[in-house]
């Protein structure tokens, strides 16, 4: 069966195929969650049938949805393995691996993350004839690291947002509803405002008041059972329920189906996953698969966020203290399918009023992007969308967020109170506006967590225009990142324009050292924003540095290296001055075929020789690690097949023509070969009794399941194999010997009389 595609999904893969005959090899896509990312690789898979290819993904449920999907096409020669798999594997083991296309699914996990990074950039720089193709839908990190530019040289040929998918129709426009699930640390924070206030106690205790009674009313009129009943129209459907964490999920759990009953939901049928339930294969399973005219709920966290589509989901509901806009779209991204015809309802039920914009964020954006379809084609027919401010549901948050403000409006003492201290603390420090978070003054005022809650409403568009300009009047800095950043590039330009060089980071003067260490951590920093290299780049000479390429770094460690403790092989863990030396040996010499001639004789005078087909040097390399299996007692057979990464039952059979005599006897001695899978009979001496079992394979996992002898099915596995080879002098093991039996015996798992 051939792998079909979506339109727009055509479209972008023959922009990948353009970029490999170009000769790219690194390759992203940014497509919208539930827009069939996955079909692209299994495209990309098929056209290369016959080479070896992996994918690395982040969660085994992931793993599972894509080997369903590789079995649906019957993909070929394709390894799946996590991501936590790889950055297990020492170097050695990555640098033997044999795959002509490597693909990084969800490969926003890797920019940000040092261990994963780290492997995942090691894995790349050691297969440079690799083809890397990397998906996600958030490629760029919180913190603003950037995976495309980080892992593909910045080469995206296609970016597709949630917005611009929903405008194209390329996934269904979902029902968003915005909602308060609790008030409770709202309205402690409202009664915090009325206690710091300087209003009459007779008008505090009207406040207080006041708050009781809207506490009821919101809870009468805009409470999560009314907001369901009114939006939730499959009372049969499923809907994926994600939590904070597990003491979050344990917690509302009780509560989230109370509100599905009072909404008229009577027939519930609950699921929990998690990372360490351990029911979570067999609930995840059960939701899926529940096809009972009950409505279903699936608590999790995290652990759905991402990567895995399920069918006929008919909405989620988020119970979110997050403000990061990507767990955002990848936890709608749930409910959101290609293929799905219904509407599906998104409930955004947050626990504070910061978190609210994120939902009007998104329906600006796909506003944007209609207007963009219709500018660049005029046979776009937006009808369907016509109405698209009706399905963002937000009135219940404005009309709460309303008589919040109906009771601070009135409130008096708290901004002009933290006005004239933040002026006090200015004028005492000689005109410094950065209060630290700390400061308190003599009266007991938390002056500097005033200024820091002015910068939050500041950034939550909650800071009216007129306070403001109030404050910027008296020089109030709102992104105290780029301040000091700012502050620090502008003193570096002042101390280069006045001492004629950059400044020293082993400097005496510790303004100068201070300065120094600013210099070289930004010019070593490979990820900076663009913000941040504009600036530094106003410093005379900051980027005149010259470059040092990765040969000559190398090669002059080498020689220190070799200077320093005189040894000629390089091995695991050799460090010189902090410079991981094998690491970048094994990087350099995966891309030996662009060394120079030149290069490579210097690197022979050092005992290094990159001469050695690449080809053999792995077929030794494999072959010294199938010694240390075969040492280890390990048995490589069909269903066993891996190895420290390695597929030696694969890898023997394709490679049997290259074999010597003596490299066939090592093979031999680890894999099982398929026309060996004979009968075994084992024999119970104490007992006289014969069992026949119709391979190694089963008679193994007798003698640990049936007969309680062996650890484990391996190590049954691997007695019977060492005796029937003749390897041990004792052919009995633990009152048991071992023989093929005959051709005429019948084959079972039963006694033979």
């Amino acid at each position: 069966m051939r792998v079909d595609l979506l339109k727009h999904n055509q479209e972008t893969y023959e922009k990948v195929q353009k970029a490999i005959s170009e000769g790219k090899k690194k390759i992203a896509v940014s497509h919208a969650t539930g827009t069939g990312k996955s079909h692209l690789i299994a495209k990309l898979f098929e056209d290369y049938s016959n080479d070896n290819k992996l994918v690395l993904v982040p969660s085994t449920y992931i793993s599972d949805q894509i080997q369903k999907l590789f079995e649906k096409y019957g993909i070929q020669n394709a390894d799946i393995m996590l991501y936590q798999k790889l950055i297990k594997m020492p170097d050695e083991d990555i640098a033997a691996m044999d795959y002509s296309v490597i693909v990084l699914d969800e490969y926003h996990h890797n920019a940000s993350t040092k261990v994963w990074g780290s492997k995942v950039k090691t894995l790349i720089e050691m297969h440079p004839e690799s083809i890397v193709f990397g998906t996600s839908a958030t490629p760029i990190k919180t913190g603003g690291v950037n995976a495309i530019d980080e892992l593909f040289e910045g080469n995206c040929v296609s970016d597709l947002p949630l917005s611009e998918s929903i405008a194209r129709k390329i996934v269904p426009l979902p029902k968003y509803v915005g909602a308060l699930y609790t008030l409770d640390d709202e309205l402690e924070k409202l009664r915090k405002k009325v206690e710091n206030a300087t209003n009459t106690k007779e008008e505090k205790q009207e406040f207080y008041k006041k708050i009781n009674t809207m506490r009821s009313q919101i809870e009468k009129s805009y409470g999560m059972p009314i907001i369901l009943n009114k939006n939730i129209k499959d009372k049969e459907g499923k809907y994926i329920v994600f939590c904070k964490n597990k003491k979050h999920l344990a917690e509302i759990k009780d509560t989230v189906i109370g509100w599905f009953r009072t909404a008229g939901c009577k027939n519930i049928n609950a699921y929990v996953v998690h990372s360490s339930y351990e029911n979570k294969d067999a609930e995840y399973k059960a939701f899926c698969e529940n096809a009972s005219h009950n409505l279903h709920l699936l608590f999790c966290v995290d652990m759905l966020n991402e990567g895995l589509h399920l069918e006929n989901i008919s909405g989620v509901l988020l119970l979110r203290p997050t403000r990061s806009m990507i767990v955002f779209l990848q936890q709608i991204g749930r409910a959101i399918e290609a293929n799905n015809t219904n509407t599906p309802v998104i409930i955004d039920a947050v626990n504070n009023f910061s978190s609210v914009g994120q939902g009007m964020e998104l329906l600006r954006e796909i506003k944007d992007a209609v207007a963009k379809e219709k500018e660049s084609n005029p046979n776009f027919d937006d009808s369907e969308l016509e109405d698209i401010d009706t399905f963002f549901v937000l009135e219940q948050v404005v009309k709460i967020q309303e008589m919040f403000k109906e009771i601070e409006e009135r409130l008096t003492g708290d901004w002009e109170n933290g006005l004239r201290h933040f002026d006090k603390y200015v004028r005492e420090h000689d005109g410094d506006v950065l209060v630290p978070l700390s400061y308190k003054d003599e009266d007991g005022f938390c002056t500097g967590s005033w200024v820091s809650h002015r910068r939050r409403d500041f950034g939550n568009e909650m800071l009216p225009l007129d306070k403001k300009k109030e404050l910027e009047k008296r020089g109030f800095i709102w992104d105290v990142l780029k301040f000091n950043f700012e502050k620090n590039v502008n003193n570096c330009i002042k101390f280069y324009n006045e001492h004629g060089k950059k400044p020293n980071k082993e400097s005496s003067n510790e303004y100068e050292k201070k300065l120094g260490i600013f210099w070289n951590r930004n010019l070593n920093c490979l990820n900076l924003p663009q913000w941040k290299k504009e600036l530094l780049d106003q410093i005379p000479s900051f980027y005149e540095k010259k470059k040092i390429s990765a040969f000559e770094k190398f090669y002059n460690y080498v020689l220190l290296y070799k200077e320093r403790y005189g040894k000629k092989e390089i091995k695991k863990g050799d460090v010189v001055d902090g410079f991981d030396l094998y690491k970048a040996y094994y990087s350099l010499k995966a891309r030996s075929n662009k060394l120079t001639d030149k290069q490579i004789r210097q690197l022979k005078n050092v005992g290094i020789d990159f001469t050695i087909d690449k080809l053999k040097e792995t077929r030794n390399k494999n072959l010294e690690i199938a010694k240390q299996a075969i040492e280890e007692g390990i048995i490589i057979s069909n269903s066993n097949p891996i190895y420290k990464g390695i597929n030696f039952y694969i890898w023997k059979k394709t490679h049997l023509k290259d074999f010597t005599e003596e490299e066939l006897e090592i093979m031999n001695r680890l894999v099982i070969n398929p026309g060996c899978m004979k009968p075994v009979k084992v024999i119970d001496i104490k007992n006289e009794q014969n069992y026949v079992y119709s391979s190694i394979n089963d008679a193994g996992r007798a003698l640990y399941s049936d007969f309680h002898v062996a650890k484990s099915d391996k190590a049954g596995l691997s007695a019977i194999v060492k005796r029937l080879r003749g390897e041990l002098k004792n052919p009995v093991y633990k009152g048991f010997r071992f023989e093929y039996a005959d051709d005429e015996v019948s084959t079972m798992d039963d006694k033979v009389s």
